[in-house]
């Protein structure tokens, strides 16, 4: 599972060949959770300032996350997302 940002404390991880919707897991400290690229918590559950600041970031990034999710889809090398 490629790590393509940190930020935060928190780790974001997107898998190879995932399921739809797409989506990103947050990994950190007791922290588990899927996020949609719109930032809506899917599974799992991030604490109400991480979730907003993790939905920000998400909107704010979402061409990338989608340009990621299209190329883990392919099974092609994953790039960093900016914080």
């Amino acid at each position: 599972m490629p790590l393509i940002c940190e930020f935060l404390g928190l780790k974001i991880y997107m898998y190879f060949h995932d399921h739809n919707p797409p989506h990103f897991h947050v990994r950190g400290n007791n922290i588990s959770a899927l996020v949609d690229f719109s930032g809506r918590v899917i599974a799992g559950d991030l604490p109400g300032e991480l979730s907003a600041k993790v939905a920000a970031w998400a909107r704010f990034r979402k061409k990338e996350l989608e340009w990621n999710w299209d190329r883990a889809k392919k099974g092609e090398k994953l790039v960093k997302v900016d914080r």
